[in-house]
């Protein structure tokens, strides 16, 4: 009979532990979920005078002639590449998925023809 209770007894706490751990756990999750009010954005402030990205003019793999000037104005991303780099296709495939279209420029010294197309 007392052994009844005291099974009864863990029982409870264990399922009590289970409870106060998922309410911990979604009362903490709580800001993760819920939407943010526009009125909530954070805007950056702008950081004042930026040094200007030094002057290029190159021709991509598609002939393309890029150069200064026709980003002027315009933010971008600069990302530097090599063929023997083993971190770069992951970090350009990352890239790729969350900076806007026509806003990354890779940039590769690589001469060789089968090392010039780094994307």
């Amino acid at each position: 009979m007392f052994q009844d209770i005291d099974e009864n007894r863990a029982q409870g706490c264990v399922e009590m532990k289970i409870f106060g751990f998922t309410f911990f756990v979604c009362f903490i999750l709580t800001g993760c979920t819920t939407p943010i009010d526009s009125a909530q954005t954070i805007i950056p402030e702008p950081i004042g005078d930026m040094p200007s990205f030094p002057d290029f003019n190159f021709v991509d793999e598609n002939n393309t002639t890029h150069n200064s000037s026709m980003y002027a104005g315009i933010p971008f991303v600069a990302y530097f590449s090599a063929s023997w780099c083993t971190h770069c296709k992951p970090t350009l495939e990352a890239l790729d998925d969350t900076v806007p279209v026509g806003h990354l420029l890779v940039f590769n010294k690589e001469s060789r023809e089968e090392y010039s197309n780094m994307t």
